[in-house]
């Protein structure tokens, strides 16, 4: 089974980093991609990623133990511009109490 792998860009996207940054560490052996030989384009592979040092920590998470933390009170929020609701929606879903939502159209 082929070990997991990574195209350029997102590498680049995960690191939030240029591409350019990338290309710089491939030409100094920093971070050396390799080249899919059906694709001809460059990847990393995870294990690559998981011993380079800036992504390590996306490997060496705890985000399971973390999303199982609940808040020990409820937080409450008043939003004063709220549009089309999506900020509302997306408080709401991370568990924020919306005391009051201003809108000057009613019908949205």
């Amino acid at each position: 089974m082929m070990e997991e792998t990574y195209p350029l860009a997102q590498v680049a996207d995960i690191l939030s980093i240029p591409k350019a940054i990338l290309h710089k560490w491939e030409k100094n052996g920093k971070l050396i991609p390799s080249l899919n030989s059906r694709t001809g384009e460059k990847e990393y592979t995870k294990t690559q990623l998981e011993v380079f040092e800036p992504a390590r920590a996306m490997y060496n998470t705890q985000w399971d133990k973390e999303q199982k933390i609940s808040p020990v009170k409820t937080y409450n929020g008043i939003e004063l511009f709220a549009g089309a609701g999506g900020l509302a929606l997306g408080l709401e879903k991370a568990g924020m109490h919306s005391l009051m939502l201003n809108e000057i159209d009613k019908q949205a």
